[in-house]
Formats: structure tokens, C-alpha cells, sequence
């Protein structure tokens, strides 16, 4: 099984381990991981999680630039198998790979791997030469890759409004549909042909991401592209991409947002807040 963690979830876990020593946080981290291995788990990085953590760090100034500079260590530690850091394939090159255009996955493979290089080198030497030269650029790049994402969301409105509703139904599959069109046609390097048993797949693999979109339409922020409101469901809703209808991923999120759209979807089971997750595993602090 694999368990995703959002954002807010791995820094509320450096917070609670922020007065121990850099040994004994070593060997917190590794009992959860002992603890998850007995039950299977694996906790691949999402993509989206590692930039918000990263673009904290280009500003030492940054308030949050503490907290998420030993939260990359805590992350990179958690999901590691066998020495290695473990990261979940961006929705981009899943997408790209299901129409074999080589473009785009090799486009955002060359985003994710020197992304999560970047971070590897913070966690290792710190302000190195090599990550003062590079944070500032990679920041930049994801924002303007998030620029170029929301316009999705811009799209997916257009056509929602196309379609004649003023209220989203979120239950409405056509509309899952016309949201990952949009998306399709703002990510591929060009037009494929669709069908419904294609977007029957891709709508099942990604259904929650879908229905993150939905919601966040729905609820108004679409009106309004550049609110920190809708930036950060859209980073959720990035997140929300792991998560197909009938897999068994987990999310661990605290986001009360979030955990309704899972509710309204009957999935209440499909999220856990960290405490939650945390006993569930065995783990006590």
C-alpha cells in the first residue's frame, strides 16, 4: 500500500519532532518506517509536496524556512528504501507515457529529477555552492509550471461554463470528463485522440485529483486565479492525483477541504489525518 503524505502533514511531523536531537529524530523516523514495513507501507514523495518544501528554502528569510528545512530531511529520510529516496511519477509523465509522447515525459522527468537532486543535495551539504546556484531557478521553473497548470483550471471553467452549469454537480462523471480533457490538451505537446474507454481509464487512475478540481470550481475560487485560496487547492488537487477510485493509495492530510471531498465522494477511508495514521501504524510518541 502506498501512503502519501500532503504538505502540511510532513511539516506538522518536524514540528513534533523539533526539540529532539538530530540522532533521536533518526531514530523516531526509523521506528515509523519499521512500523509501516509491518504493514506493508511504502511513502513515495509526491512532487508537488517536495517544491512547496523547496521554494520555502530559496529565501533564508523565508518564515517557514526553519521548519521546512528539517522537514526535507525528515521527508527524504521516511520515504527512503534501501539508501534511496523514493518519489511518485508526476501526473504529467504518468499522462504522457499513456499516449507515448516522449516530449513530455522527457520534459518533466528532467523537471523531477533535478528537483528532487536539488533536495538530496540540501539534505546532504546544506547551503552548498551547487544549491545556492540552483534553488532560485528551480523555484522559478515550478512556478511558472504551476502558472502553466492552473491555466488547466481556466480551461476547465471555460468548458464547464460551456456545458451549462452554474452549480458543478461533483457526482456528474461528464463533468470528470471535461475537466481531464482540459487537462490533457494543456499538458501533451499535442492533440490526442480520445475515446470513453480511454478517459474511462484516466478518469479511474486519477478520479480524486478530478474531484479536487470539481470542487474548487465549485466553490468559487475558479473565479478568482490568482487567490492564495485557489493556489493552494490547486496544489492540492495536484496531490489529490495520486489517488485512483479503485487503488489502495492513502492520503495523510489534515486539510479539512480536502477530507470533504473524499467524504462527499464515499472514500472517508482513503484519507487519515497524521495523529490517525500514526496509531494506526503502532507508533507512539
Amino acid at each position: 500500500m502506498n501512503v502519501i503524505f500532503d504538505t502540511n502533514a510532513y511539516r506538522c511531523l518536524a514540528f513534533s519532532l523539533r526539540d529532539l536531537s538530530e540522532q533521536d529524530k533518526i531514530i523516531n523516523i526509523n521506528r515509523i518506517k519499521i512500523y509501516q514495513s509491518k504493514k506493508d507501507i511504502k511513502t513515495p514523495i509526491n512532487f508537488w509536496v517536495l517544491s512547496e518544501i523547496l521554494q520555502h528554502l530559496c529565501d533564508v528569510n523565508d518564515r517557514g524556512y526553519k521548519n521546512c528545512s528539517e522537514t526535507l530531511k525528515i521527508m527524504l529520510r521516511h520515504s527512503s528504501s534501501n539508501g534511496n529516496a523514493m518519489f511518485s511519477p508526476m501526473f504529467e509523465i504518468r499522462l504522457a507515457r499513456k499516449f507515448e509522447d516522449k516530449t513530455t515525459e522527457e520534459h518533466y522527468k528532467k523537471l523531477e529529477i533535478n528537483t528532487a537532486k536539488l533536495a538530496i543535495e540540501f539534505a546532504e551539504n546544506g547551503r552548498s555552492e551547487v544549491f545556492e546556484k540552483y534553488i532560485c531557478d528551480v523555484a522559478n521553473y515550478v512556478e511558472n509550471y504551476k502558472n502553466q497548470l492552473y491555466k488547466g483550471f481556466i480551461d476547465a471553467k471555460i468548458e464547464l461554463k460551456k456545458a451549462g452549469n452554474k452549480s458543478i454537480p461533483t457526482g456528474n462523471e461528464e463533468l470528470h470528463y471535461l475537466v481531464l480533457i482540459s487537462r490533457i490538451n494543456n499538458i501533451l505537446s499535442f492533440a490526442p485522440e480520445l475515446n470513453k474507454e480511454i478517459l474511462d481509464e484516466l478518469n479511474d487512475t486519477h478520479y480524486f485529483g478530478i474531484a479536487r478540481t470539481l470542487k474548487v470550481l465549485n466553490n468559487g475560487y475558479g473565479y478568482d486565479f490568482l487567490s492564495d485560496d485557489f493556489l493552494n487547492n490547486f496544489v492540492d488537487q495536484a496531490i489529490c492525483d495520486e489517488l485512483g477510485k479503485n487503488d489502495d493509495t492513502i492520503l495523510v492530510t489534515d486539510d479539512s477541504g480536502v477530507i470533504s471531498t473524499f467524504i462527499e465522494k464515499n472514500a472517508a477511508n482513503r484519507t487519515m489525518k497524521l495523529n490517525d495514521y500514526l496509531n494506526y501504524i503502532g507508533f507512539d510518541q
